[in-house]
């Protein structure tokens, strides 16, 4: 959730309703806020921005070749062979060669792409 005035109403909703897991839900928001705030420096420019400003680019190759196009299924790849867009220069980098992979990975896991991503893009990938 990257709306800080929508998790609060949610917060407020939920204490009206059952006031331990809404105490729990702010606890864990708050002891993770720092991902989603939590900047990312680019290799391309050396500038810094949030990690909620960046683009993911989802990788998919193909996965099946049969006889006919129809055929043809595509698997996206692990989020550590996807890339990532700076906001600032617009430089496209390969997360497994990204200074701060372990951190990216470990928010990835956390949160998931499209609630820590300003946006994801899917691409497909042929099969070298």
């Amino acid at each position: 959730m990257k709306d800080e005035g929508e998790f609060n109403e949610l917060i407020e909703y939920l204490k009206t309703k059952n006031s331990g897991f809404a105490d729990k839900l702010l606890e864990l928001y708050k002891n993770n806020l720092d991902f989603f705030h939590h900047e990312i420096k680019c290799p391309n420019c050396g500038k810094s921005s949030r990690i909620s400003f960046w683009i993911f680019i989802l990788e998919s190759q193909r996965d099946y070749y049969g006889s006919s196009p129809e055929d043809v299924r595509w698997a996206d790849l692990e989020a550590e062979m996807c890339h990532m867009v700076c906001p600032e220069c617009k430089g496209e980098i390969g997360i497994y060669r990204h200074p701060q992979k372990n951190e990216i990975l470990g928010s990835i896991q956390l949160f998931g792409k499209e609630d820590l991503f300003a946006k994801v893009i899917r691409r497909k990938k042929p099969r070298l």
